[in-house]
Parts: C-alpha cells; sequence; structure tokens
C-alpha cells in the first residue's frame, strides 16, 4: 500500500481531533500488560530452550537437578529483567499515547496500522533470532542457556533500531509537528 505525505497528515489530524474528546487517562497497566505479552513469548522460547538443554545436557550438571534449576531460574531472570528494562524505556510512553485514543481512531489509523505492522515483523526477528542463539547455545555447552537474557537484550537493541530505521520514511515534517502536538495536549491534560 502506497501512503503519501497527505494522507500521513491527514491521518495524524485525525489522531489530533480524537484526542480533543473527553478520554479516560489510562493507567500504567495497560502500558505494562502489552509489554508482559512480549516478555510472555520470550519466556515460553526460554522454557522450550532450557528443556532441550536439559534433555541434551541433564547428566552433566554435577548437583544434578538441583544445578540444573539454578541455571535454569538464572536465564529466566535474565530473560524476564533485562530486556524489560529496554522496552518499558522504549515502548512505555508511545504505547500509553495510543491508549487515549479511542478504539474507532486506532482502527482507522494508517500511520498505526503500519507501525503495528512493522512492529510485528521486528518482534518476529527477534524471536525467530533468539531462537537460533539459544539453540546453538543448547548444542554447544551446558548451562550456556543462562546467557540468553544478554542474547534477548542486545536483540531487543538492535530489533528497537531497526524499527526506528523503518518506521523513519513515515515521519514527515506534518508528522512530527501534529505528534508534538498530540504530546503537549496530553502533557496539559494530565496536569
Amino acid at each position: 500500500m502506497k501512503v503519501t505525505t497527505d494522507d500521513l497528515k491527514k491521518d495524524v489530524e485525525m489522531l489530533f481531533d480524537d484526542l480533543k474528546r473527553n478520554y479516560e487517562i489510562p493507567s500504567s497497566s495497560s502500558s505494562i500488560k502489552f509489554l508482559f505479552k512480549i516478555i510472555a513469548v520470550a519466556l515460553v522460547v526460554q522454557f522450550f530452550l532450557s528443556a532441550l538443554d536439559f534433555y541434551i545436557w541433564g547428566e552433566e550438571y554435577r548437583g544434578g537437578c538441583r544445578e540444573a534449576i539454578i541455571v535454569y531460574f538464572i536465564g529466566f531472570l535474565g530473560v524476564l529483567l533485562l530486556p524489560s528494562f529496554i522496552l518499558i524505556i522504549v515502548y512505555h510512553n508511545p504505547i500509553m499515547m495510543i491508549s487515549c485514543l479511542s478504539d474507532e481512531a486506532r482502527r482507522k489509523s494508517v500511520l498505526l496500522n503500519i507501525a503495528k505492522a512493522k512492529l510485528q515483523y521486528v518482534l518476529y526477528f527477534a524471536i525467530v533470532t533468539n531462537l537460533l542463539v539459544g539453540i546453538c547455545f543448547a548444542l554447544n555447552e551446558s548451562a550456556m542457556i543462562a546467557f540468553m537474557g544478554g542474547s534477548w537484550f542486545v536483540t531487543v537493541i538492535i530489533s528497537t533500531s531497526i524499527y526506528n530505521m523503518m518506521m523513519a520514511p513515515y515521519v514527515t515534517p506534518a508528522v512530527t509537528s501534529s505528534l508534538l502536538k498530540i504530546k503537549e495536549l496530553l502533557s496539559e491534560s494530565r496536569n
């Protein structure tokens, strides 16, 4: 689908007009719920990789199951904490801004639909990349799975950079100025 700068300008103006209505100020939990869905996928991947690691290397752990559980716990903690830190920093404000919009505006918005499609692509990239890295870790040596948090951390940073590059063509001067107006409007309504 080809998008013109006029389409984007009209779209952002529609979003701005939607925010002029009396809307409910969203709680931070809406942002946390969205981000937890992403982290939940990472945790499922980590569980799969831990099971693979135990299947391959289970007898190599000197402390038996107890040592393996400690290693897997460290891996889960790393996957939970490291990428969450970056995701909250990068995506909290945009999610909060989008949460202020009506469902109809979110559905109709060309820019938000493009952003959603690109975000899904980048998330698939991160998941597949970490799955491959994790399989290599699991096949290489026991307990390497504990370092998956670092892999997710780096992949989230790279994915965020890729996402920003993919969205850059759509952030025209008109879109930027309208987004700043939206940010000001939201800031005024919170005070």
